[in-house]
């Protein structure tokens, strides 16, 4: 497939297997999973923001992030609502909704 971007000629292949997929030799580490992004500091709960969906920082740094500005440190969309959800077990998640308006 081929198209273009801003003038420039760009050629993107797409394959038909599915690279996300993790070898067996290839382990899922949970504490690295459990690290907040910003503060890099493990986390017992995260916060996921509205709209963007993005699920990776703790709650010291959620309350600084909605006290400071209300864009998300990623990717830097406009953040309307987040919701607080448990990391204890990965099959309950109790989101508690926090709006910012």
């Amino acid at each position: 497939m081929s198209i273009t971007i801003g003038g420039t000629f760009t050629e993107i292949e797409f394959s038909d297997t599915d690279e996300s997929d993790t070898s067996d030799n290839e382990s899922e580490n949970p504490v690295v999973e459990n690290i907040c992004v910003i503060c890099l500091m493990p986390r017992t709960t995260t916060w996921i923001f509205l709209p963007c969906k993005h699920a990776n920082c703790c709650a010291a740094c959620s309350k600084r992030i909605e006290e400071l500005n209300q864009t998300h440190p990623v990717c830097r969309a406009p953040i309307i609502s987040r919701f607080q959800i448990m990391l204890s077990s990965y099959t309950h998640v109790y989101p508690l909704f926090h709006s910012f308006t």
